[in-house]
């Protein structure tokens, strides 16, 4: 059995577990991130997903095209994993690793 990610929609009282479950056989969705949006927003196809807990300048404020471009040479272009949480202004809130490592993580060590 495959799993299309780009069928579930997530609203903000679903919590991912409910949807993937805890058991054996979990299924991670996989997407190639094609556009990197702003510092905390990738697009895949289909949708544009938001990471979670990251709190980057908005675009047009100081800081903020560092942060883009910090996310792009993370991202753009690589086949990221995501587990969604919820959705938030349109976007699907996610944590989203990258060859086993948390890139919403690594956003927030470089904001520091």
């Amino acid at each position: 059995m495959t799993f299309d990610s780009f069928s579930i929609i997530l609203y903000p009282s679903q919590k991912s577990s409910k949807i993937f479950g805890k058991k054996k056989g979990n299924i991670i969705p996989k997407s190639k991130a094609i556009e990197v949006i702003d510092g905390d927003t990738i697009k895949i196809p289909g949708k544009a997903i938001r990471l979670a807990n990251v709190d980057v300048p908005e675009l047009g404020t100081k800081g903020s095209i560092r942060t883009k471009y910090q996310l792009k040479d993370m991202a753009l272009g690589k086949t990221i994993t995501h587990n969604p949480l919820e959705k938030s202004y349109g976007r699907v809130v996610i944590h989203v690793k990258l060859k086993g490592k948390s890139i919403n993580q690594a956003v927030r060590n470089k904001l520091r």
